[in-house]
C-alpha cells in the first residue's frame, strides 16, 4: 500500500460514526487519505456529508479535525486529510462548545431512534449504536476538544438530566435541516444500563473523566469485574406477512428489549414488545420525557449487542446486579429491530438460518419470542 495515502472500501453497512473516526485516525500517520462511499441515494457529497455527519463540508475539520481535499472525485471517491501540524487541534479552531453539544445531541438521538429507511433495493442505512457514540467521543478528545466538555456531556447522559431541541429523524435518509425542535428534557433512563456497562468496561483508557457511582438510582456497576457477558438460545414462531423487500442478512439493525411483562403468550408479548418500543422507547425520545407510570422503569434497551449468531443464539453484556433483579422479577428479552421497529426475524437462507429483516413480501418469517430471564446464562469470555 503506497505511504501517501490509505484507500478504505466503507458502505453504511459500518457505522456511520467509524466512516469518520477510523479514517481520520489513520490520518495521523498518513498524509491523507480516500473513501470510496456506498451513495446511490446522494449524488453530492455536500448533501451526503449533512445527512449522515449532519455537518456541512465546511464544517467537517472544525468537527471532526480534517480537510476536505477532494469530494468530487469520479464514483464517489472522497479525499480528505490531516489538518498540518495534526492532532491535537487548538481550541479556536475547532467548534464552540455550545455548538459541538448541539451536534452530539443530534447523534445521540439519531442513534436511539434512526428513522424509517427507505423501502426499495436503494436504501440508506443507519446501524450505529451506543459503542460507535462511545468511539466518537474519545476521537472528539484525541483531535483537541477539552476532556472537561465531554466529560460533562456523558455525566448529563448518566444522570438523565440531558435537556435538548434534538427529535429523531421520522425516515432516512434524514431530510437535510431537519432534527431541531423546541428544548425538552429526554427521558434516558432506557439506554442507561448500556452505556454503563460500555463506560465501565473501558473507564480506565478513557481521555475523559467519567464518574460511575455504583448503587445509585440509575448506575449499578462501575468496573469491568462487575459487567458480566450473558447468553440465551431464541425461540421463534412462523408469521405469514405481506412485505415489499427481503431485506439484506448483513444488516445490523438488531437491538435488544428487556421488560417485566404483563402478556401472557408469546404473541401477546411480542406485540407489547413492539408497542413498548414504538410508543414508549420513541416516545420519551421525542416528547419530552414523558413516559406511562406502566412502563417508567420497566424496560431497557440495548443498541449494541456481542453477537447475534446463527445459530440463533443472542449474547450481550451487562451489569450483573441488573441481571439478578431481573430475574427476581421475572423479565423477559426479545430481539427487536432499530429501524422497522419491529420483532427481530430470522429467514431460511441455504441450509442455515441468519438473522434478516422483511419489509411488503409475501413470505414466511420466524419472529423471535420474548425469552425470560430464567434462561439466560452467563457466558465465559474466550482467550
Amino acid at each position: 500500500m503506497p505511504n501517501s495515502f490509505i484507500r478504505e472500501l466503507l458502505s453504511f453497512s459500518l457505522s456511520t460514526f467509524s466512516f469518520w473516526t477510523c479514517e481520520v485516525a489513520a490520518l495521523r500517520l498518513l498524509p491523507s487519505g480516500s473513501l470510496n462511499l456506498n451513495t446511490d441515494r446522494c449524488r453530492r457529497f455536500g448533501y451526503l456529508c449533512r445527512r449522515y455527519t449532519l455537518l456541512s463540508s465546511a464544517d467537517v475539520p472544525r468537527f471532526l479535525g480534517c480537510r476536505m481535499i477532494n469530494d468530487q472525485a469520479v464514483s464517489y471517491l472522497i479525499s480528505v486529510g490531516h489538518i498540518a501540524p495534526g492532532p491535537p487541534l487548538p481550541t479556536r479552531d475547532l467548534a464552540t462548545r455550545e455548538e459541538l453539544i448541539q451536534w452530539l445531541d443530534r447523534h445521540l438521538v439519531n442513534t436511539l431512534s434512526p428513522g424509517m429507511p427507505h423501502p426499495g433495493t436503494v436504501r440508506v442505512k443507519a446501524p450505529n449504536n451506543l459503542v460507535a457514540f462511545v468511539n466518537l467521543l474519545v476521537h472528539l478528545c484525541d483531535i483537541g476538544f477539552p476532556a472537561h466538555w465531554i466529560s460533562e456531556y456523558v455525566q448529563n447522559i448518566l444522570a438523565d438530566r440531558v435537556v435538548t431541541g434534538a427529535i429523531p429523524p421520522k425516515a432516512l435518509p434524514i431530510p437535510v435541516g431537519d432534527g431541531q425542535g423546541a428544548d425538552r428534557k429526554l427521558g434516558l433512563g432506557p439506554w442507561i444500563a448500556e452505556l454503563e456497562s460500555v463506560l465501565a468496561s473501558v473507564r480506565k483508557g478513557l481521555p475523559f473523566f467519567v464518574s460511575l457511582p455504583s448503587g445509585n438510582k440509575i448506575v449499578v456497576a462501575s468496573e469491568l469485574e462487575e459487567i458480566g457477558k450473558f447468553e440465551v438460545k431464541v425461540t421463534t414462531f412462523p408469521e405469514l406477512l405481506l412485505m415489499q423487500h427481503i431485506f439484506c442478512p448483513s444488516d445490523l439493525v438488531a437491538n435488544l428489549l428487556f421488560w417485566k411483562p404483563s402478556g401472557k403468550n408469546y404473541r401477546e408479548l411480542k406485540k407489547e414488545g413492539e408497542k413498548i418500543i414504538k410508543e414508549e422507547a420513541d416516545g420519551v425520545l421525542s416528547s419530552g420525557g414523558q413516559m406511562s407510570s406502566k412502563w417508567n422503569g420497566r424496560f431497557l434497551v440495548l443498541t449494541s449487542q456481542e453477537s447475534v449468531s446463527q445459530d440463533r443464539s443472542v449474547s450481550w453484556r451487562m451489569a450483573r446486579r441488573r441481571v439478578e433483579r431481573m430475574r427476581r422479577e421475572g423479565w423477559v428479552m426479545m430481539v427487536i429491530t432499530s429501524d422497522f421497529r419491529i420483532a427481530g426475524t430470522f429467514l431460511p437462507l441455504s441450509d442455515s438460518l441468519v438473522p434478516c429483516l422483511v419489509d411488503y413480501h409475501l413470505g414466511l418469517r420466524l419472529v423471535t419470542i420474548p425469552m425470560p430471564a430464567s434462561e439466560w446464562w452467563e457466558a465465559l469470555d474466550q482467550v
